[in-house]
């Protein structure tokens, strides 16, 4: 096959296996169900069709030699599932592998391609694979990914402790040996013999020969014995980083529903108001109703732990009985109903504004504990983004102590000036409701954190 392999009106495709052909752009069905990837040994030059994977589902990707452009791994590593990772760069069907896969393929093509122009340009460090805490099987040989031991899971590579494999006889024998592990640069097996995928093949020389892929791994658990002070400082970045994402996820559901409540307050309020303008008989009483109904209705909600809690309730209760009473002599059934509703409008206001007044403290403590984390993990530009985040979190809570000012000095004014106030109550809450949209759009969390350079 050539070209394009367009494969997005198969929705119920597990497995995808397009090895040893000539694509050069791959495109799968969007949220699609496929747990196993099978690419490599093409000229693919896009990384797009990632972001159609299921990183729940999606357990093996195989996308050796290809030609991908500069990327870091950070792109892998929301594949949480992932068991195994090839990604490098190793000459198959011209050196050592390739008796197995001319025993396989029959007429299969010795590979032209020129590995000093064609290769998979993945670079950096493994620190990104940090999450990927099921990966028993990783390849990175022939990439210029040259650190990050330190952050690879432990499982990975303990699998091959000491297997050693000179002389591989059947393709069943290479199933058993190459299953699991960790592999990089050895024995000329690379197909870019300057790929920086070699400093970490070094490092591990320093524990033994790395003849084989069993000595490799073997190596590799040696040098996570002599590193354990290392493995131990990554591992607390890793659970500190686990904790900003956990931390993340938190202030953007605090995030959404402050704005939800701020709009739900608004309503609340365009009720009231406009209830209270219709009901022009008897301002005084009501307006000293509501504002009774009001303390009442905080009190419940606030003052449980008081030692006189069922006391002062029914002190609330009686004032309010006694002014609802007096109305009574003086209005219809229909004004009444009226201003039952607006008692009513006054128990969801005071709840919504309680639940967000405490999210936007649980917001503003989370996001101090975010901004101590990212200075320790994180570059600056993160860090300034979450100050910001911190001091658009400071103004909605003034915002949001205004706008209960706003609606005391409402409904205590005078019948006169009530018009005035509600038109006043109207612009602010539209203000306010408006600032929050804005700045809430401003503020989105990426879902993954950059890390630090180190």
């Amino acid at each position: 096959m050539e070209g394009v392999l367009d494969l997005t009106d198969f929705v119920n495709l597990e497995e995808v296996d397009c090895k040893f052909n000539q694509l050069n752009d791959l495109k799968l069905p969007t949220c699609s169900k496929i747990f196993s990837l099978c690419c490599y040994n093409n000229y693919l030059k896009s990384l797009d069709f990632l972001a159609c994977l299921d990183s729940d589902k999606l357990i093996r990707l195989y996308i050796t030699n290809n030609d991908f452009p500069d990327s870091d791994l950070s792109v892998f590593s929301r594949f949480t599932n992932l068991e195994s990772l090839h990604l490098g760069n190793t000459d198959l069907l011209n050196g050592f592998f390739h008796k197995f896969y001319f025993g396989l393929y029959r007429g299969l093509k010795r590979d032209e391609r020129d590995f000093n122009q064609v290769y998979n340009r993945f670079h950096g460090s493994l620190k990104y694979l940090w999450n990927l805490t099921k990966l028993k099987e990783l390849a990175i040989t022939g990439t210029d990914v040259d650190s990050g031991l330190e952050y690879l899971p432990t499982r990975l590579g303990s699998e091959m402790m000491g297997i050693k494999v000179p002389n591989l006889r059947s393709i069943s024998e290479f199933n058993i040996n190459f299953e699991n592990g960790f592999f990089c640069n050895i024995d000329g097996r690379s197909a870019r013999l300057e790929a920086k995928s070699k400093d970490i093949g070094k490092e591990l020389e320093k524990y033994g020969e790395l003849g084989t892929y069993g000595e490799l791994n073997s190596a590799l658990q040696q040098w996570r014995e002599d590193n354990q002070e290392l493995i131990k400082s990554a591992k607390i970045t890793v659970e500190e980083k686990e904790q900003f994402i956990k931390q993340q996820k938190e202030i953007n559901y605090l995030e959404l529903r402050v704005e939800e409540l701020t709009n739900l307050i608004k309503q609340q309020k365009d009720k009231i108001i406009s209830a209270f303008l219709r009901l022009f008989p008897e301002q005084d009483l009501l307006q000293e109703l509501v504002t009774k109904h009001l303390e009442l209705t905080k009190f419940k909600k606030q003052g449980v732990d008081s030692f006189d809690y069922g006391k002062k309730c029914r002190g609330y209760k009686k004032k309010c009985q006694k002014i609802e009473d007096e109305l009574e002599d003086k209005l219809d059934e229909t004004t009444m109903n009226e201003m039952q509703l607006i008692l009513t409008n006054c128990e969801e206001l005071v709840q919504q504004e309680l639940e967000l007044e405490k999210k936007l403290n649980q917001k503003s403590y989370l996001i101090e504990n975010h901004k101590k984390i990212a200075l320790q993990i994180t570059d600056n530009s993160e860090v300034q983004r979450i100050v910001g985040l911190e001091k658009l979190t400071n103004q909605q809570q003034i915002q949001l102590a205004k706008e209960v000012r706003t609606i005391n000095i409402f409904v205590n004014n005078s019948s006169n000036n009530a018009n005035n106030n509600a038109n006043n109550m109207n612009d602010n809450s539209a203000t306010y409701h408006n600032s929050q949209h804005n700045e809430h759009n401003q503020s989105q969390f990426h879902q993954q954190v950059p890390p630090k350079n180190q």
